[in-house]
């Protein structure tokens, strides 16, 4: 297998369904997935660079070129690209990891658990582009026609929540938490998208969110203090018909 180019073995991969390819470096183990142009991929041990993060081929290649192949395992289940990477364009921005950019949109500032999308009259999709530093001069000489924030917040209960909100004014989700990085970064970019082609996106959906800890706490003492009476009432009805 080593005799191989980093492209074959991604090849033979990307054949493999249900397979993950393995690779070690100096105490690091890694495992790739997926193909032909997207990859799931998995780094363990004290390593920079994508860590279960979808990472585009070239990068995938640069690691099978670059670590020592040690085979095809069978993959765990879900260990495989996100939707989003092959549903929208792509950009990356001082890494590998990869960030949606739908229709119009150039990602801008991805720092600090913040991701910001931008968008320009006469500016092109900004899947090639990366950030918005690399749009043309003269059209940054404008202000962007739309501002897009998808913000997180570590809260003093720790746990992460995420908000969507268009131009600082409209709130699409607040103050969220996301089991699912994956399915936020896909209904974040359909929301984007819709909102560049004119169309209705008031339907937003995340399947694995929840709210913040203080709500739950508080919705949950509802629920006992609803079952509490319930019983009581059910109690006391016993107990009238024992009178009776």
């Amino acid at each position: 297998m080593t005799s191989k180019t980093a492209e074959e073995i991604l090849n033979e991969l990307t054949e493999k369904d249900g397979k993950k390819l393995v690779l070690k470096d100096n105490g690091r183990r890694a495992a790739l997935a997926g193909g032909p142009d997207y990859f799931a991929s998995i780094v363990t041990g004290n390593s920079p660079g994508p860590n279960r993060k979808p990472i585009a081929r070239d990068t995938a290649e640069s690691m099978v070129s670059g670590w020592t192949v040690v085979g095809f395992k069978d993959a765990e289940d879900g260990f495989t690209p996100p939707d989003w990477v092959r549903d929208f364009p792509t950009t990356t921005y001082r890494g590998p990891q990869l960030y949606p950019v739908p229709e119009d949109w150039f990602l801008s500032h991805p720092e600090g658990g913040t991701l910001g999308w931008k968008r320009y009259e006469d500016a092109e999709n900004g899947q090639e582009a990366g950030t918005s530093y690399d749009i043309d001069d003269e059209v940054l000489r404008n202000d962007p026609t739309d501002v897009a924030v998808l913000l997180s917040e570590w809260t003093e209960h720790e746990e992460t929540v995420w908000s969507l909100s268009f131009n600082h004014q409209e709130t699409i989700f607040e103050d969220l938490v996301v089991e699912n990085h994956n399915e936020l970064l896909t209904v974040t970019a359909e929301t984007l998208a819709k909102y560049a082609r004119g169309e209705p996106y008031d339907d937003v959906s995340i399947a694995s969110a929840k709210p913040p800890k203080p709500i739950r706490e508080e919705r949950e003492r509802q629920r006992e203090l609803q079952r509490k009476k319930e019983e009581n009432k059910s109690l006391n009805a016993f107990l009238d018909g024992d009178d009776d």
